[in-house]
């Protein structure tokens, strides 16, 4: 349940998934929110072709703790 981060949504198909008895309930809840976001994000950057590279870039910077300035450094750089 950790793996969630206690995001409302996510704990309650978590729950919902332990109660119909699926052995593997947070890493099926897991991998189906991570599918989830990533046809959201698909999709709002097919809306944004010209900018879609810049969103791309700003959202790997998050893999580890980044200042402002460094996000804006990495998007010069491109």
């Amino acid at each position: 349940m950790y793996g969630l981060d206690g995001v409302i949504g996510w704990l309650t198909y978590y729950c919902y998934l332990r109660s119909k008895g699926v052995q593997e309930a947070l890493k099926k809840a897991v991998d189906d929110d991570a599918r989830m976001i990533a046809n959201e994000f698909q999709q709002f950057l097919s809306y944004r072709q010209l900018a879609g590279r810049r969103y791309v870039e700003v959202m790997k910077t998050p893999k580890r703790p980044s200042t402002w300035s460094e996000v804006k450094r990495r998007l010069c750089q491109m």
